[in-house]
């Protein structure tokens, strides 16, 4: 599925850190093996664990998109558009949070204050009937 609007809310370390994590975690658990300690197998399987973790969400045709993912398994959640009933966009700074409500729940993505505009022609072209609340 192509994103449409890539959201801010994400992974929050870069690739460089997820690689040291990952050789952090592993010379842990190796020296963990050799030595028999068992609280630096755990440390070190949580490192290498973290740095498989990825968290990417996006606005696409068919709705709002939440991917994670790890070593061992993905997943991938969608609020159709349909499903959409009420949206509120919080301006702070330079950044924007928009929440998406679904009757008692939501989502709530993180954008850069330059997206509105792109962001606002989405949400009138997918669901027209949303009203769109700015604070």
């Amino acid at each position: 599925m192509n994103a449409i609007l890539s959201s801010k809310s994400g992974t929050p370390f870069p690739k460089w850190m997820a690689r040291l994590a990952l050789v952090i975690g592993l010379l842990l658990a190796a020296d963990a093996l050799r030595q028999f300690s068992f609280h630096k197998l755990i440390v070190g399987v949580c490192c290498a664990y973290a740095a498989g973790y990825s968290k990417r969400m996006y606005l696409a045709d068919e709705g709002i998109v939440r991917e994670s993912g790890s070593w061992f398994a993905s997943r991938r959640e969608v609020l159709p558009w349909g499903e959409v009933a009420f949206v509120t966009l919080a301006l702070k700074g330079r950044q924007m949070m928009a929440f998406f409500e679904r009757g008692e729940t939501g989502w709530r993505l993180l954008f850069d204050r330059e997206q509105r505009e792109p962001l606002e022609t989405l949400l009138r072209a997918k669901c027209p009937g949303v009203e769109i609340d700015v604070i």
